[in-house]
């Protein structure tokens, strides 16, 4: 091989006879937020689509280490800035309090991001934009806690207690039970048929509803509870009529006041047969701002947005259980609770600042108890 013209400046040389090698390239500070910021929207799009990106999940905790270390370390540089606080460690702090993974690798790594942003919280505790991430690391109601980072002895003990619940032992194909359908943003409890089992897996089929809903579970799952004890919640859907008010889901994960419109009944290809009902994300009154092609009043989204949605979805509710009673504007699925801070002890004159407040009994996430 024969070389030409190279550049002296890039040849490392040593005393020890060997041969020279090319220096590595050091990445400049801004490569490094433009891989980080690369590396957010893979880790965004993996888990948007269930997947569990361990290793560009990794890279970018590592970048997130640098901001820990040097919270001032953006400089002049706004824009990065912005992007990193506003969107990079929200939206990653969104999704990572609602995931649920077998992998102890990941749910490892998530513990160290989940650490990272508490300790750079510490040392930038004004800044408005990581106290809105702070809800999502300590939302103790959220799937991260709630099915991992427990103590393992409470662990075994619940489920020792659930080995002990008869019913689970003797459940067989075509038996009935209640089961949770849905997904972690929009769910309730249902009546499912047993259709297999295997070992202590068994697939579930809901009556009266798609297929999409169908799961497998684990026969000791919290997911899963004896016939009747949660699913009679939903026995006011039995009585539902055109023109009742209920809350519906729309495709954008929002939550509407909105209108039964009309009802049919629906065949699937495999002869599977349910309700159907026609919601309209709007309710009608005389003082609505808006008017339907009738002259009707009302506050919502036109026809344009009605939705076809099976009677026994989730995506049905009773009106404002998820929609605002005071406002017109839909309510997403992570959007503010009431906090109940009733036993939280009181902050005395004088005390240092507290940015977390612990509350005993609940949680048994020991990494939000540590």
């Amino acid at each position: 091989i024969k070389i030409s013209k190279m550049s002296t400046e890039n040849i490392q040389t040593t005393d020890t006879g060997e041969e020279p090698t090319m220096e590595e390239h050091q990445p400049t500070w801004e490569e490094l937020c433009e891989k980080a910021k690369a590396n957010y929207f893979v880790v965004k799009t993996s888990i948007d689509h269930r997947e569990e990106p361990l290793k560009t999940m990794t890279e970018l905790s590592e970048f997130i280490e640098r901001v820990v270390e040097d919270p001032n370390c953006f400089g002049d540089n706004k824009e990065f800035k912005n992007f990193f606080y506003q969107d990079c460690a929200l939206g990653l702090l969104k999704r990572l309090n609602k995931e649920r993974s077998a992998d102890p690798q990941y749910l490892e790594l998530i513990a160290v991001i989940m650490k990272q942003f508490i300790r750079l919280f510490a040392k930038d505790i004004h800044n408005p934009d990581l106290a809105e991430c702070m809800r999502f690391v300590f939302d103790y109601n959220c799937t991260l806690h709630n099915f991992h980072y427990e103590d393992e002895e409470m662990e075994m003990k619940i489920l020792e207690q659930k080995k002990q619940e008869h019913w689970r032992k003797d459940l067989k194909t075509g038996d009935k039970i209640d089961a949770l359908k849905g997904d972690e943003k929009c769910k309730c409890w249902s009546v499912a048929k047993v259709v297999d089992i295997k070992d202590n897996n068994i697939e579930l089929e809901f009556e009266q509803d798609s297929r999409l809903y169908d799961k497998s579970v684990n026969k000791y799952s919290s997911d899963i509870a004896q016939l009747g004890e949660f699913s009679v919640d939903q026995d006011w859907k039995k009585e539902l009529k055109k023109g009742d008010q209920v809350d519906g889901f729309d495709k954008a994960k929002v939550w509407y006041a909105s209108t039964i419109l009309d009802f049919k009944d629906h065949t699937d290809p495999d002869g599977r047969s349910w309700t159907m009902v026609l919601i309209g994300f709007r309710l009608y009154h005389s003082e609505g701002t808006k008017s339907d092609e009738d002259g009707n009043k009302f506050d919502g989204w036109s026809a344009r947005f009605d939705e076809w949605i099976s009677l026994w979805s989730p995506k049905i509710a009773k009106l404002h259980t998820h929609s605002n009673p005071k406002g017109r504007k839909g309510i997403r699925q992570y959007d503010d609770v009431v906090i109940d801070d009733s036993s939280d002890p009181p902050i005395k004159e004088g005390d240092p600042m507290i940015y977390a407040v612990i509350r005993p009994k609940k949680s048994k996430s020991y990494l939000l108890n540590q």
